[in-house]
């Protein structure tokens, strides 16, 4: 823990990157800068302005759901669309701080249902995932080859309409 120092990047036009995503559900990478994830029928947009990090660890951002502020903030990290752009999944933390003013950081995993402007955090946190809906898939890349790797799926989350989601 330490004590909170937000550091917001300046707005500029070159520092922000529009990132598309993978059409199959699959995430992508994406942190330390200000970006725009565009859903793959060109309908949704949430931004991730960077905020901070921590010490040794990845960026944290303000995000907005199709210009509503989403509370908490995301990781950088992992992100990824439904392939119907429905969902949006990614690494979450909630505002809060200890009785000395100290930011308290934890890593979820959030899903996002973009229709209803509501979100739902998983039980367990999934590092990097694929939405295969009504799954999100944990998965790890394997392979000495980057570009020709294989995924390994490590477990997964299975919807079933029971879940509680949270208006925003």
């Amino acid at each position: 823990m330490w004590p909170f120092r937000p550091k917001i990047k300046q707005e500029t036009k070159r520092d922000w990157h529009t990132r598309e995503a993978p059409k199959d559900g699959g995430s992508f990478w994406a942190a330390y800068e200000n970006f725009q994830f565009i859903s793959p029928d060109g309908k949704h947009n949430v931004s991730a302005q960077y905020f901070d990090e921590p010490p040794h660890g990845d960026s944290y951002h303000i995000a907005k759901v199709d210009g509503r502020r989403l509370p908490g903030y995301v990781w950088g990290g992992s992100f990824a669309w439904s392939s119907d752009s429905k969902y949006f999944c990614c690494s979450w933390t909630p505002e809060k701080s200890d009785n000395r003013g100290v930011r308290v950081l934890a890593r979820h995993t959030i899903v996002i249902d973009m229709n209803e402007l509501k979100y739902f955090l998983m039980p367990e946190y999934f590092a990097n995932f694929q939405i295969q809906w009504p799954q999100i898939v944990e998965i790890k890349l394997v392979g000495p080859d980057p570009r020709n790797f294989k995924k390994l799926v490590l477990r997964s989350f299975c919807f079933s309409g029971a879940e509680e989601w949270t208006s925003f």
